[in-house]
């Protein structure tokens, strides 16, 4: 959650510029006019809902407001009223959400390779060069991750609403679908991690300078961005340094994890679409 006070939230208009006013969500990559704009908080987006906006501009991306609706759970496909009307919605659901995954894997493990070569490239003395990078990157994963649980959130509401127990195989997608997510969350959440290690902030690439704990059980935050800092507890040896080994381990055991999922949705994927076409 951010910790940054409300005085210091970005202009959304320094997010859609950034930008260049076109969605970092959906596929639509056309200039928009303002009003169909949102910058959407990524770290904590119902905090930043009601602090009035994103607490930095590192924290924010532009979303269009087809791409927002998803992203706060409010996805029309659940209350489509005819059984068939809603049965070729989730079909182009559930194909756009399969593109998207399959896109986000490659994505994911570009990201991962990035953090593999983040310490070198620090010693290098590229430090700019390699936060636009991960800053870029992680934007766009963590707002199409956010995305995508909003589609399948969607399509559970369906296969439990419109389209009943007869598209069982709906819920069976889901399920694999949500368990990749999880997978792909894991290596974005190791990433952040090295990036933590490395004595960058993740939120922001600044170098670390905490905030104090407002709680002896809560982690400092960043003084640049107020994101909260990541643990690194797990990963620590004895001495208290971090095991940059350990933590590669972990980064690399999530990808397997992710690989060993994509085949198991592929074939869910194919099942479902069988089932709402049939």
């Amino acid at each position: 959650m951010s910790g940054a006070p409300a005085d210091r939230r970005v202009d959304p208009d320094a997010v859609f510029e950034r930008d260049e006013f076109t969605c970092q969500c959906c596929v639509d990559a056309d200039r928009l006019e303002r009003d169909s704009l949102v910058a959407y908080h990524l770290d904590s987006p119902d905090d930043g809902a009601r602090a009035g906006g994103p607490s930095s501009l590192e924290s924010a991306v532009t979303v269009c407001v087809s791409c927002h609706a998803v992203l706060r759970g409010r996805d029309t496909l659940a209350s489509a009223p005819p059984v068939a009307t809603a049965g070729r919605e989730a079909f182009q659901t559930l194909r756009s959400t399969v593109d998207a995954q399959s896109a986000l894997i490659r994505d994911v493990v570009a990201f991962a390779e990035l953090a593999t070569t983040a310490p070198t490239q620090l010693l290098d003395g590229d430090a700019p060069i390699l936060g636009e990078r991960y800053l870029t990157a992680r934007r766009g994963l963590r707002v199409t991750l956010a995305a995508l649980d909003g589609r399948l959130d969607g399509l559970a509401a369906a296969a439990d609403g419109p389209l009943e127990s007869s598209v069982a195989a709906l819920e069976r997608f889901v399920d694999e679908a949500r368990d990749l997510q999880d997978a792909l969350k894991a290596v974005v959440a190791g990433v952040e991690a090295t990036v933590t290690a490395l004595g960058r902030c993740h939120g922001c690439f600044a170098p670390i300078e905490t905030a104090g704990a407002a709680t002896a059980a809560a982690r400092p935050c960043c003084r640049a961005c107020g994101a909260t800092q990541v643990a690194l507890e797990e990963w620590r040896d004895e001495s208290g340094a971090v095991a940059f080994d350990a933590l590669f381990g972990d980064l690399n055991a999530s990808l397997e994890e992710a690989s060993r999922r994509t085949d198991r949705v592929t074939g869910r994927a194919t099942e479902a679409a069988a089932a709402l076409v049939g």
